[in-house]
């Protein structure tokens, strides 16, 4: 490389296999200690958790928010997915904004403390549940509805 100030990419792992993927990622690293700016376009948080030190959310072309990579993690939110025969219970119970709904399955991102989450649906008969980092995508949606 010929030792640019700015490095713009998008999506730049999509196709590599993983140990392509660290090597470019140590390359990242060696350009960021020499002080190079990284523009990283990404959907994959654990991607953008390694490489950048900040984020910026982007909206009908306006730049809405720019967040430290540390604050985003601060923050708490997860993605939930339950199947249970009581989702319409716990949407009310919870008072929850549901991102997806089918039949005994629902979706929503919480920043709920996990004990207290927990507690709240100890009370229902659940057959599955799944907490897990959101994506980018669903953090970039957390932001919009905000912003509204």
């Amino acid at each position: 490389m010929h030792e640019p100030q700015i490095l713009i990419l998008d999506e730049p792992t999509s196709g590599l296999d993983p140990i392509m993927q660290n090597i470019f990622y140590n390359l990242l690293k060696e350009e960021k200690e020499k002080g190079t700016t990284i523009f990283y376009s990404t959907h994959i948080l654990s991607e953008v958790s390694k490489i950048c030190d900040r984020v910026g959310i982007i909206k009908d072309g306006q730049l809405i928010k720019i967040e430290d990579i540390d604050n985003i993690s601060q923050k708490n939110l997860v993605s939930i997915t339950i199947t249970s025969d009581y989702v319409d219970e716990i949407i009310e119970n919870l008072k929850i904004k549901i991102i997806y709904k089918e039949n005994n399955i629902i979706k929503f991102n919480s920043q709920m403390p996990s004990d207290e989450l927990i507690k709240k649906l100890s009370k229902y008969k659940i057959d599955k549940i799944l907490i897990q980092e959101p994506t980018l995508e669903e953090i970039f949606m957390h932001y919009y509805k905000k912003e509204n």
